[in-house]
């Protein structure tokens, strides 16, 4: 006998592959950001001493709004793996950018924010090479 392989990805109702696996890892990824958006909000996370001296001063005030900006776009882009209105374009961008504005914000800082900052990138950039991945097959 022969055995058809069947596919691990469920259909939602209008057709499209619902990817829970790439929801959670998004979704997680994006809730370390969230976490580090709610302390730049509180004014608890100290900024990188890099950003704070001389002409990097600019970005003191860009940095923060692209995290936030990318963060909560992130959050709510993980939704579009249950919905199957993904793509790779996006999903890629919003993960890098969030990952290095968060780099950027945490990097020299004491307290452990970096840890977070990259916990949260990784777990956003595998979901967006897996993205990459299964696109590329169709």
């Amino acid at each position: 006998m022969v055995s058809k392989k069947t596919s691990s990805l469920k259909m939602n109702h209008n057709g499209f592959k619902v990817r829970g696996d790439l929801f959670a890892l998004e979704f997680i990824g994006s809730l370390f950001y969230l976490y580090l958006i709610y302390l730049i909000g509180a004014n608890v996370m100290p900024v990188s001493t890099l950003l704070s001296t001389g002409s990097a001063s600019f970005w003191l005030a860009v940095l923060p709004a692209v995290a936030v900006v990318a963060g909560v776009a992130l959050f709510f882009h993980s939704f579009t793996y249950l919905f199957g209105g993904y793509n790779k374009i996006s999903t890629l961008k919003l993960a890098t950018v969030a990952g290095f504005a968060f780099f950027a914000l945490t990097i020299g800082v004491a307290g452990g924010y970096f840890v977070v900052a990259l916990i949260g990138f990784i777990l956003t950039e595998v979901a967006a090479y897996m993205v990459h991945v299964e696109k590329d097959k169709e």
